[in-house]
C-alpha cells in the first residue's frame, strides 16, 4: 500500500493524504477523517493503549506520537470517527454512491484472492479472502465478525483496536472503536470483539 500510495502521489501531483481528503473523504461526507490530524487545530484524537507498555516507553508511542500523526501513510494511520468509517462502508455497499464507479465498488467487496492461504492479525485461513482493500468473510471460521454474519460480509480489523464491518445481506454496518491495540491478542484470544459483533447481529435478527 505504500507503493500504491507513491504511485497515486506521482500521478496526482499531490500527497496521498490530500488526494484522499479531496477524492474520498469530502465527497463521502467524512469530515473527521484524515491521515494528518496534527494539521487540524483542535482535532480530538483518542490515545491508544499499548499492552504491556508504560507511558514513557517508546513502544507506547507507536500510534500516539506526533511523528506517527504526521506521516500520512497510505498503509496505516487513518484517523476517523466511527460515523466516518460507517459512511465509508456504506458507500461500498450502496454501489459507490457516485464517489466510485459502481463496477469498481462491487469488485472491491468481492474476493480477489480466493484459494490463497494467509494470515490476518491472529487469524489464519486456508483461503484468506480479500477484495480491493477490504477483508471478505466468505467461508472463514473463526472470523472477527462472529459466526452469524453472512459470507458477503466485508470490513477491516485495525491493529489499533478497531473492528468495522458491513453485512450487505442484513443491510447492517457496525463500527467498534476501542482504546487498546491488539498486540497481546486480547480481542482475538478471548475473543471479545467477535462476541460483541455476534451480540449485535443477534439483536438485529431479533434473537437477543
Amino acid at each position: 500500500f505504500q507503493v500504491l500510495g507513491a504511485m497515486v502521489e506521482r500521478a496526482a501531483g499531490a500527497s496521498v493524504a490530500d488526494v484522499l481528503e479531496r477524492e474520498t473523504f469530502a465527497p463521502v461526507g467524512m469530515p473527521g477523517a484524515t491521515l494528518r490530524p496534527l494539521s487540524r487545530p483542535g482535532a480530538r484524537v483518542a490515545r491508544v493503549e499499548i499492552a504491556g507498555a508504560r507511558s514513557a516507553d517508546p513502544a507506547h508511542e507507536l500510534y500516539n506520537s506526533a511523528y506517527f500523526k504526521r506521516l500520512g501513510r497510505a498503509d496505516a494511520g487513518l484517523f476517523a470517527t466511527p460515523r466516518d468509517v460507517a459512511l465509508l462502508l456504506e458507500m461500498y455497499r450502496l454501489g459507490g454512491r457516485g464517489v466510485l464507479p459502481a463496477e469498481l465498488a462491487a469488485e472491491a467487496i468481492l474476493s480477489q484472492t480466493h484459494g490463497i492461504p494467509g494470515r490476518y492479525g491472529a487469524y489464519e485461513w486456508e483461503s484468506c479472502d480479500f477484495g480491493w482493500g477490504w477483508e471478505i468473510k466468505n467461508g472463514k471460521q473463526p472470523h472477527p465478525t462472529g459466526a452469524r454474519t453472512s459470507a458477503r460480509t466485508f470490513g477491516h480489523l485495525g491493529g489499533s483496536g478497531a473492528l468495522a464491518f458491513c453485512d450487505p445481506e442484513r443491510e447492517l454496518t457496525v463500527v467498534i472503536h476501542t482504546l487498546r491495540d491488539f498486540s497481546d491478542g486480547w480481542a482475538t484470544g478471548r475473543p471479545y470483539l467477535s462476541r460483541v459483533a455476534t451480540g449485535v447481529v443477534g439483536a438485529v435478527d431479533g434473537e437477543g
